[in-house]
């Protein structure tokens, strides 16, 4: 049985996004300095405000990073890519679309090599504890499957 996905959880998935960014934001905002505040664009306020111009960059990135990973965990991507293969390209093409979004938008510069150290390290962190949790699910649904079989036998 295949599990439809609607209009109404792709928006719900782009407000999760959406919102575990602004955290992320919110916090680095708070810790913003002198050097953070003359390195980007993003606070532009200082550790007092994040711009609406900068909140939309977000919904824009969540919006783009979440056709991403419907189109990587879609019925079509499934039954034909691996899932090493699939958690690959998905990261490859997130990191890809984030890095394209970081220098289009001038969120720091393009050629200290710092800030994109320290995204790439951050990125793979969160990507990592989010394939972790994922595995970690579907094993226990398997598990579920697997001993709900066993009463049927």
């Amino acid at each position: 049985m295949e599990n439809k996905r609607t209009l109404l959880d792709f928006m719900s998935f782009v407000m999760r996004t959406f919102g575990i960014c602004i955290c992320f934001l919110l916090v680095l905002t708070m810790m913003a300095n002198a050097e953070m505040i003359e390195i980007t664009s993003m606070f532009i306020f200082g550790n007092n405000a994040i711009s609406i111009t900068i909140l939309l960059q977000f919904l824009l990135l969540s919006f783009i990073t979440s056709i991403l990973v419907f189109l990587f965990t879609s019925a079509y991507m499934i039954r034909f890519l691996s899932l090493t293969t699939r958690l690959i390209l998905m990261p490859v093409s997130i990191i890809l679309c984030l890095g394209i979004t970081i220098y289009f938008f001038d969120w720091f510069p393009a050629g200290a090599p710092l800030p994109w150290i320290l995204f790439m390290v951050s990125f793979l962190i969160c990507f990592g504890i989010s394939v972790a949790i994922t595995l970690h699910k579907n094993k226990k649904a398997d598990d579920d499957l697997n001993k709900a079989l066993e009463k049927m036998k």
